[in-house]
Protein backbone atom coordinates (compact mmCIF):
# COMPACT_ATOMS: atom_id res chain seq x y z
CA UNK A 1 0.00 0.00 0.00
CA UNK A 2 1.60 3.10 -0.91
CA UNK A 3 2.00 5.70 1.98
CA UNK A 4 0.19 8.43 -0.14
CA UNK A 5 -2.76 7.43 0.26
CA UNK A 6 -2.31 6.93 4.03
CA UNK A 7 -4.29 3.98 4.21
CA UNK A 8 -4.30 0.89 6.81
CA UNK A 9 -6.07 -1.96 6.65
CA UNK A 10 -6.59 -4.06 9.15
CA UNK A 11 -7.84 -7.71 9.42
CA UNK A 12 -9.30 -9.51 12.52
CA UNK A 13 -10.74 -12.96 13.34
CA UNK A 14 -14.05 -14.04 14.33
CA UNK A 15 -14.48 -16.07 17.09
CA UNK A 16 -17.06 -18.12 18.62
CA UNK A 17 -17.67 -19.47 21.97
CA UNK A 18 -15.96 -22.50 22.08
CA UNK A 19 -15.20 -23.27 18.48
CA UNK A 20 -12.09 -22.91 16.88
CA UNK A 21 -11.52 -19.09 15.00
CA UNK A 22 -13.05 -19.64 11.55
CA UNK A 23 -10.46 -18.91 8.53
CA UNK A 24 -12.89 -15.36 7.20
CA UNK A 25 -11.42 -12.62 7.64
CA UNK A 26 -13.78 -9.17 8.32
CA UNK A 27 -11.44 -6.21 6.67
CA UNK A 28 -11.46 -2.96 7.77
CA UNK A 29 -10.86 -0.35 6.02
CA UNK A 30 -9.63 3.48 6.88
CA UNK A 31 -8.76 5.96 4.99
CA UNK A 32 -7.29 9.41 6.33
CA UNK A 33 -8.11 12.64 5.15
CA UNK A 34 -4.68 13.61 3.68
CA UNK A 35 -5.61 11.07 0.70
CA UNK A 36 -9.00 12.76 0.17
CA UNK A 37 -7.42 15.83 0.20
CA UNK A 38 -5.00 14.35 -2.39
CA UNK A 39 -7.28 13.45 -5.22
CA UNK A 40 -9.19 16.77 -4.52
CA UNK A 41 -6.37 18.63 -5.45
CA UNK A 42 -5.96 16.58 -8.72
CA UNK A 43 -7.38 18.97 -10.79
CA UNK A 44 -7.26 22.78 -10.81
CA UNK A 45 -9.71 25.04 -12.62
CA UNK A 46 -8.85 29.06 -13.51
CA UNK A 47 -11.35 30.79 -16.07
CA UNK A 48 -11.09 34.54 -17.05
CA UNK A 49 -14.11 35.70 -18.28
CA UNK A 50 -13.14 39.42 -18.72
CA UNK A 51 -13.87 39.28 -21.83
CA UNK A 52 -16.69 37.48 -24.06
CA UNK A 53 -14.64 34.97 -24.08
CA UNK A 54 -14.27 32.31 -21.76
CA UNK A 55 -10.66 31.29 -20.69
CA UNK A 56 -10.21 28.50 -18.90
CA UNK A 57 -6.87 26.94 -18.14
CA UNK A 58 -6.94 22.90 -17.05
CA UNK A 59 -4.08 21.85 -14.71
CA UNK A 60 -3.34 18.67 -13.57
CA UNK A 61 -5.63 15.26 -14.43
CA UNK A 62 -9.04 14.91 -16.05
CA UNK A 63 -10.15 11.26 -15.57
CA UNK A 64 -13.25 9.34 -14.75
CA UNK A 65 -13.07 10.81 -11.10
CA UNK A 66 -12.43 14.89 -11.92
CA UNK A 67 -14.15 14.95 -15.42
CA UNK A 68 -17.76 15.55 -13.15
CA UNK A 69 -15.87 18.84 -11.94
CA UNK A 70 -14.65 19.90 -15.27
CA UNK A 71 -18.16 19.22 -16.69
CA UNK A 72 -20.14 20.92 -13.95
CA UNK A 73 -17.36 23.89 -14.82
CA UNK A 74 -18.31 24.36 -18.66
CA UNK A 75 -22.11 23.66 -17.93
CA UNK A 76 -21.97 26.76 -16.10
CA UNK A 77 -20.20 28.61 -18.40
CA UNK A 78 -22.82 27.61 -21.32
CA UNK A 79 -26.12 27.80 -19.14
CA UNK A 80 -24.79 31.82 -18.36
CA UNK A 81 -24.70 32.46 -21.55
CA UNK A 82 -21.04 32.52 -22.44
CA UNK A 83 -20.73 30.40 -25.17
CA UNK A 84 -17.23 31.31 -26.98
CA UNK A 85 -14.77 28.92 -24.89
CA UNK A 86 -11.01 28.59 -25.30
CA UNK A 87 -9.55 25.77 -22.67
CA UNK A 88 -6.12 26.23 -22.25
CA UNK A 89 -4.48 22.69 -21.49
CA UNK A 90 -0.46 23.59 -20.80
CA UNK A 91 -0.92 22.25 -17.17
CA UNK A 92 -2.79 18.89 -17.94
CA UNK A 93 -1.13 16.07 -17.04
CA UNK A 94 -3.95 13.01 -18.33
CA UNK A 95 -7.51 12.89 -19.59
CA UNK A 96 -8.87 10.00 -20.05
CA UNK A 97 -12.25 9.03 -21.95
CA UNK A 98 -14.54 10.88 -19.22
CA UNK A 99 -12.66 13.83 -20.01
CA UNK A 100 -12.81 13.97 -23.26
CA UNK A 101 -16.40 13.27 -22.86
CA UNK A 102 -16.65 16.46 -20.83
CA UNK A 103 -15.22 18.36 -24.06
CA UNK A 104 -17.60 16.90 -26.94
CA UNK A 105 -20.42 17.68 -24.49
CA UNK A 106 -19.41 21.38 -23.88
CA UNK A 107 -18.62 21.86 -27.94
CA UNK A 108 -22.05 20.53 -28.80
CA UNK A 109 -23.76 22.60 -26.22
CA UNK A 110 -21.90 25.73 -27.80
CA UNK A 111 -21.82 24.80 -30.77
CA UNK A 112 -25.64 24.76 -30.25
CA UNK A 113 -25.85 28.43 -29.30
CA UNK A 114 -23.57 29.54 -31.98
CA UNK A 115 -20.11 29.63 -30.10
CA UNK A 116 -17.38 27.32 -30.02
CA UNK A 117 -14.80 25.53 -27.62
CA UNK A 118 -10.94 26.12 -28.75
CA UNK A 119 -8.48 23.95 -27.26
CA UNK A 120 -4.91 25.84 -27.17
CA UNK A 121 -1.75 24.81 -25.86
CA UNK A 122 -2.06 20.88 -26.16
CA UNK A 123 0.43 19.11 -24.32
CA UNK A 124 1.84 16.36 -26.73
CA UNK A 125 0.45 13.39 -24.70
CA UNK A 126 -3.42 15.41 -25.06
CA UNK A 127 -2.67 15.87 -28.62
CA UNK A 128 -1.88 12.07 -28.89
CA UNK A 129 -4.71 11.13 -27.02
CA UNK A 130 -6.84 13.43 -29.15
CA UNK A 131 -5.37 12.02 -32.72
CA UNK A 132 -6.11 8.81 -31.97
CA UNK A 133 -9.93 8.99 -30.91
CA UNK A 134 -10.27 10.94 -34.52
CA UNK A 135 -11.21 14.42 -32.10
CA UNK A 136 -8.46 17.02 -33.96
CA UNK A 137 -11.50 17.06 -36.71
CA UNK A 138 -13.63 18.13 -34.15
CA UNK A 139 -11.80 20.65 -32.15
CA UNK A 140 -9.56 23.58 -33.14
CA UNK A 141 -6.01 23.25 -31.99
CA UNK A 142 -3.74 26.75 -31.54
CA UNK A 143 -0.22 26.78 -29.81
CA UNK A 144 -1.53 29.72 -27.22
CA UNK A 145 -5.04 30.75 -26.26
CA UNK A 146 -4.54 34.40 -27.57
CA UNK A 147 -4.30 33.01 -30.50
CA UNK A 148 -7.78 30.60 -30.18
CA UNK A 149 -9.49 33.61 -28.59
CA UNK A 150 -8.90 35.91 -32.16
CA UNK A 151 -11.45 34.90 -34.85
CA UNK A 152 -14.17 34.57 -31.93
Amino acid sequence: MSSASSARISYRRRRSAGRQPSSSMLRTQMCSCSFRMETMEKLSLETDNTRSISVMKIMGQVDSETAPELDRALSGLLADGRNKIVLDLTGMDFMSSAGLRALVKALKGAQGSGGDVRLASVPETVQGILLTVGMTQMFKLFPTSEEAATGF
